[in-house]
């Protein structure tokens, strides 16, 4: 593999305060982690961590980590680590967080089948939603414990994803978490994805103006619900699309204004794999 068809990389917080972000190592690029604020990838709560604690470098024909003098250690697969090549999926460990290392799109596309009809209908919902993502921004989330294809897929693709739990039961429940992405428009998460799993039910799609944080922040508050003729707290599994396209003829006008209030649309798949798309009141 050359430099012109090497993947970028991707340096993902698997653990720690910071779990689930990620940054990209272009081909020809290095990225620095460390407390310091002028760090590629900073972190500054982990106060273990050195304020430049060690590289990894993208050379275009393999990986190498290089561990900075009077950093503390680092530890690459268990074992302290000075420098030299890395391989992908390798795991990082420095200060109080682990990394692992992942190339972009690195696993080929996967067709669990290939019915023609559910093919053609995922290339109609792909023309949808990139016609969506071009009014608005593109998120959608993913319920993992659908399938381990689904992670494999977020883990190596550049787009902010993260899981909606938070906290380190959050983490410990990372295979079975619904996660969030919003789609990078350089990113070919979209395609890869909605041609894998359109039609398996694998979550929804929603555009949104509002920043990332804010897009989860508002969708976690919808995780667990109290019914009005209960005081028992439910799991409102949102994220299956059998379940939102079945909610939304039946929901009140609150119900609706509260799900919509930083949404603008949700996508969803329906019965027979078409697009389904449902808009908020407030949005043209």
């Amino acid at each position: 593999m050359n430099a012109a068809t090497l993947p970028r990389a991707i340096l993902r917080v698997l653990w720690g305060k910071a779990a689930g972000r990620k940054v990209v190592v272009p081909v020809g690029h290095s990225v620095r982690v460390g407390r310091d604020d002028d760090a590629d990838l900073a972190l500054p709560h982990d106060h273990k961590l050195s304020l430049q604690h060690f590289t990894v470098d993208n050379t275009g024909k393999y990986l190498r980590l290089f561990d900075s003098p009077n950093s503390g250690g680092t530890k690459v697969n268990g074992l302290p680590f000075v420098a030299g090549p890395i391989d992908p999926g390798t795991v990082v460990e420095a200060g109080a967080t682990i990394f692992r290392v992942f190339l972009e799109g690195e696993t080929q596309t996967r067709l669990a089948d290939r019915d023609p009809e559910r093919l053609a209908r995922a290339a109609r919902a792909l023309t949808e939603l990139r016609a969506a993502a071009a009014e608005r921004p593109l998120f959608a989330v993913f319920d993992a414990a659908k399938e381990r294809r689904i992670l494999t897929l977020l883990d190596e693709c550049v787009d902010e994803a993260y899981s909606l739990y938070d906290g380190i039961d959050g983490a410990g429940l990372e295979r079975v978490a619904p996660h969030i992405v919003q789609f990078a428009p350089e990113s070919g998460l979209l395609e890869r994805i909605v041609t894998e799993g359109w039609g398996r039910g694998w979550g929804i799609f929603l555009t949104s103006e509002s920043p990332m944080v804010e897009v989860r922040r508002h969708l976690r508050r919808f995780l667990m619900v109290t019914p009005e003729d209960t005081s028992v707290r439910m799991y409102f599994r949102y994220y299956d699309p059998t379940v939102l396209r079945d909610f939304f003829p039946l929901a009140t006008p609150l119900q609706r204004s509260q799900l919509f209030a930083d949404v603008a649309s949700f996508l969803v798949e329906g019965p027979s794999y078409e697009a389904i798309r449902f808009q908020s009141e407030e949005q043209p």
